[in-house]
């Protein structure tokens, strides 16, 4: 559920970074033409990426889809998914520990003014919020040949209830490109851990290493990742990868 005001924010020059579109022109931000609003998520479908995965579906395939964190000018770290396409950059995020069920939704013509952006103080952290990280137990990847992925994600995450879960994961490059999501849309609170698969996601060949990151609906992206090496077949306590 999103609130109904949006806010309007007032870019400064100094942070406007050209942005190039599907149709190859560079667009700039202008100024005041940055939207901020705030985007709540209440479980049982509702969630971070779910609403991600609902802008892809809205839009399109993105020009680039990538994870980002940002700090902002008092410090705060946040972490988020920001989606370029050729009309636009859009991009979804949240203090980090402050709770996954808000977030920040930006929306700018061109490259997003993060400066400008990250004003909100409702989303800060709050004891409340004072949730365990998901625990990624164990990736099994297998290449099914042309590039072409599977992913098998074991987590770890005390689910309470729609009110509380890991409501997914990804697969990223290092330098954050989103190649996949596996968006979980209920919550595993009498199957701990709890194993979900994500098929056909596209790993160019130059790409030799991937990182898995999770989510849940209050404690937000998890600060402890593995990175999955995929060059060859190799097996340890955190990783299965098999190329045949």
């Amino acid at each position: 559920m999103r609130l109904s005001l949006l806010i309007l924010v007032a870019l400064l020059g100094s942070g406007c970074v050209a942005f190039t579109p599907v149709a190859g022109t560079p667009v700039t931000t202008p100024p005041g033409s940055q939207t901020v609003e705030v985007v709540e998520f209440t479980g049982n479908g509702a969630t971070m990426l779910a609403a991600v995965e609902g802008l892809r579906q809205e839009r399109g395939t993105p020009v680039a889809h990538r994870f980002v964190a940002v700090t902002a000018a008092d410090g705060t770290l946040w972490q988020g998914e920001e989606l370029q396409f050729g009309d636009g950059t859009t991009a979804l995020t949240q203090p980090v520990n402050s709770g996954g069920a808000a977030a920040l939704r930006i929306d700018a013509p061109g490259d997003i003014a993060w400066d400008a952006a990250l004003t909100d103080t409702s989303l800060r952290s709050a004891d409340e919020f004072a949730r365990p990280a998901p625990e990624i137990r164990f990736v099994r990847a297998r290449l099914s040949g042309d590039d072409l992925w599977s992913f098998d994600v074991t987590l770890a995450y005390p689910d309470t209830g729609w009110n509380d879960y890991a409501d997914g994961w990804h697969v990223a490059t290092p330098a954050g490109e989103i190649l996949g999501t596996r968006v979980l849309l209920h919550p595993h609170v009498n199957e701990q851990p709890f194993t979900r698969s994500l098929g056909n996601v596209v790993i160019p060949a130059d790409v030799d290493t991937v990182v898995v990151r999770a989510h849940t609906l209050v404690a937000g992206y998890g600060p402890v990742t593995v990175t999955v090496p995929l060059t060859q077949s190799v097996q340890s306590a955190q990783y299965d990868v098999a190329r045949p």
